[in-house]
């Protein structure tokens, strides 16, 4: 009696398990929900793989990945050179050929044109350190030659999945318990004052993911190109500002009248005396900082500018302890090289403070930026023995590709956490280029259709110069038959 007691207890035990394996390989036989590994097939070439537009929902439920993503040869080519890039996103809101990793191939390409370029983009809207070392795991296989990672600015977004959920996510029947029930994501960005608890904690959190990333690529000889940070630092109000009590309100009040009166030394002083009473607003900073750059003291608009950046409480721009961070991690490990973007950046901005002349927006770049951002891995590339001393290419863009950033940007600074107000270039609609931009933008025209009328155009006009850069850049986004020859 006790021995059948005992199997019936061992059967009560292993019989729920027992039931959810059948119920797992049933799902799966059957095709059931979503498959997350990092690479699929490619559907049009299966000699080809391409990042997997299910693979991000592993770490960002909702979230598929781009879908112009890069192939690339199962069967990696002799003497060909391939990269992943890692991050968050890095060409919005620009269509395909304007993110900085399809700059930093055409120029790879110019520089060596007999060989076969694979830079293969695995970043995404809303990527944290979180993501990139997930990825990163699972690289080795498909020997890269070189990684690039640009991360850092979405470490206070939604709260990171923890390893086991991760594994859950890939399973179907969590995947179908999951359908049954709809979670409100929690934005975790708003109120983090400089210095606090959470404010740390994600700073500890960027710090043991990229020392976790960097230590496993290290370990398998991948040399690894890591970015600091940009971000619109001149011409962006901070989005939210700490509480700084009713006598700082005052003075902070009457500075901000003297600042649209246009009266400089008036608001100077107030703000001066404002920032005295409470040093932790991140407006009262931004003016201060504002007004020195307007005297064209740029020391101290850097300084002021920095401070508003780091002290603003909705964290969409990382602050610049991130920055040292990720130049004290080159330095620890031998395989990380330093991308210095920021001090490309600066260099090519007045005052050496990057504002709208580099940005669409808070922190997404133009298309001089993305170009500088390229210019930046190349060089780093090239140190290290990657690339030469290739002139700088001109990327076959065209004005519908430049448009369609203004028109995405235009409609980003509409929602939040942008403030009702805030300025935007207007969508216009008056030539066949900004008609088109339009269309991709409001009617998801696909963006090859476009580039089609767009070329028929200027044959009608005889515009043959722009028809030639039509051609060149739906010639680049073929990359397989790039890499097929």
């Amino acid at each position: 009696m006790v021995k059948r007691a005992l199997s019936y207890k061992r059967v009560a035990v292993i019989l729920p398990f027992l039931l959810l394996c059948l119920l797992e390989l049933g799902l799966r036989v059957c095709h059931y929900g979503r498959d997350l590994s990092l690479f699929i097939d490619d559907p049009q070439d299966h000699r080809y793989l391409v990042f997997n537009p299910d693979a991000p929902r592993r770490y960002l439920p909702g979230r598929p990945a781009p879908a112009d993503a890069d192939p690339f040869l199962k069967v990696k080519a002799p003497g060909s050179l391939r990269i992943f890039v890692l991050g968050e996103s890095n060409g919005y809101p620009y269509p395909r050929n304007a993110s900085f990793h399809r700059w930093l191939q055409y120029r790879l390409m110019h520089t060596f044109p007999g060989r076969t370029i694979e830079v293969v983009n695995l970043s995404l809207t809303d990527a944290d350190s979180y993501t990139v070392l997930g990825f990163a795991r699972e690289l080795a296989p498909y020997r890269p030659d070189a990684v690039l990672i640009y991360t850092g600015h979405n470490e206070y977004g939604e709260a990171p999945a923890g390893s086991i959920l991760q594994w859950l996510r890939g399973q179907r029947t969590f995947q179908l318990v999951s359908s049954w029930f709809t979670r409100k994501k929690e934005d975790l960005r708003a109120n983090i004052a400089y210095g606090s608890a959470p404010y740390w904690r994600g700073v500890t959190r960027f710090d043991q993911n990229m020392r976790a990333t960097l230590s496993l690529l290290g370990a398998q000889r991948i040399p690894v190109f890591l970015s600091n940070l940009v971000s619109n630092d001149k011409d962006l109000e901070p989005f939210a500002s700490a509480p700084g009590g009713s006598s700082f309100d005052r003075v902070f009040d009457d500075g901000l009248r003297a600042f649209r009166a246009r009266d400089s030394s008036a608001a100077a002083g107030a703000f001066l005396r404002a920032d005295t009473l409470f040093p932790g607003h991140a407006l009262c900073c931004f003016y201060l900082g504002r007004l020195a750059y307007a005297r064209e003291d740029y020391a101290a608009a850097r300084t002021w500018l920095g401070k508003a950046r780091d002290l603003d409480e909705l964290r969409f721009r990382a602050p610049d302890t991130l920055n040292r961070l990720i130049a004290s991690l080159c330095k620890e490990f031998p395989d990380a090289h330093l991308v210095d973007t920021k001090d490309v950046f600066q260099k090519n901005s007045t005052g050496g403070i990057p504002g709208d002349e580099l940005f669409l927006d808070h922190l997404h770049p133009n298309l001089d930026g993305y170009r500088l951002m390229s210019d930046a891995f190349y060089k780093a590339l090239a140190v290290q023995g990657f690339a030469g001393s290739s002139a700088v290419c001109t990327m076959p863009i065209t004005r519908v590709d430049s448009l369609v950033g203004v028109d995405k940007a235009w409609r980003l600074k509409g929602q939040w956490p942008f403030p009702p107000g805030t300025p935007r270039d207007p969508v216009r609609v008056a030539t066949v280029e900004e008609e088109l931009a339009f269309n991709i933008v409001f009617r998801h025209k696909p963006w090859s259709d476009a580039m089609g009328d767009l070329y028929d155009y200027y044959i009608k006009e005889k515009d043959l110069a722009g028809a030639r850069t039509v051609k060149e850049a739906l010639a680049l986004d073929h990359q397989r038959a790039f890499l097929a020859n």
